[in-house]
């Protein structure tokens, strides 16, 4: 599951993660965030506040199921996996850490995005262009974004008990520690240089999830 205004194809297909499971015969299932890739999607916060479900209902027609989710794609899937723990083999999380533990501190991005300049803020600049390249509207990306989002707790994650495989960049300057140790079953791996958005077309990150799902 790709990131925050992003796509299958941003995350996966232009990275060549899609083609490198392809190579092992996987599949890869597109599954869009909420709100995402629609050019009719809704606009209205209050459509956001259930975000496990649609994603569950998309997912349950694959299980068990096999999942590799990116940033904000990442916490979706595990919270997803915290409500549906049987139906997970393996799950792997980029660029989340223990920021699926904290609460979300959007307020500033969502101030960018009603604007219709771009921000002087470098990293809002990116999410803010990332939201404008993307098939829906960016009205309806800012409400997914102000959703009403309860930090995951470790009672939450005690019923993930499948293989977990967490990785962050080294630049991200994300802790693991808590998330680690909220999870029965998890490996820990920064990869060396790599900050947010660099991660998931770094070998090193490529290669340590195919190993994890016993590929290549």
């Amino acid at each position: 599951m790709h990131g925050f205004a992003s796509s299958f194809s941003g995350d996966w297909g232009r990275t060549g993660w899609a083609d490198l499971l392809l190579d092992e015969g996987v599949q890869a299932v597109d599954v869009s965030l909420p709100g995402h890739n629609d050019p009719t999607a809704s606009d209205q916060v209050t459509d956001y506040v259930n975000i496990v479900e649609p994603i569950w209902r998309q997912l349950d027609l694959h299980t068990p199921i096999t999942a590799v989710g990116f940033s904000a794609g990442a916490e979706v899937l595990l919270r997803v996996a915290c409500e549906h723990p049987e139906a997970f083999e393996r799950l792997v999380l980029l660029g989340l850490g223990d920021r699926a533990l904290r609460p979300n501190n959007v307020e500033r991005l969502v101030e960018a995005l009603g604007e219709d300049q771009e921000p002087d803020d470098v990293r809002l600049r990116v999410f803010w262009r990332l939201v404008e390249s993307n098939a829906s509207p960016r009205a309806a990306l800012k409400a997914f974004l102000a959703r009403d989002r309860q930090p995951l707790t470790a009672s939450d994650l005690a019923s993930v008990t499948c293989p977990v495989l967490s990785i962050v960049g080294s630049q991200e300057q994300i802790s693991q520690d808590e998330l680690a140790d909220c999870l029965t079953s998890v490996e820990i791996l920064s990869v060396e240089g790599a900050d947010h958005f660099g991660l998931t077309s770094k070998f090193e990150t490529i290669d340590a999830v195919l190993r994890f799902l016993e590929l290549g």
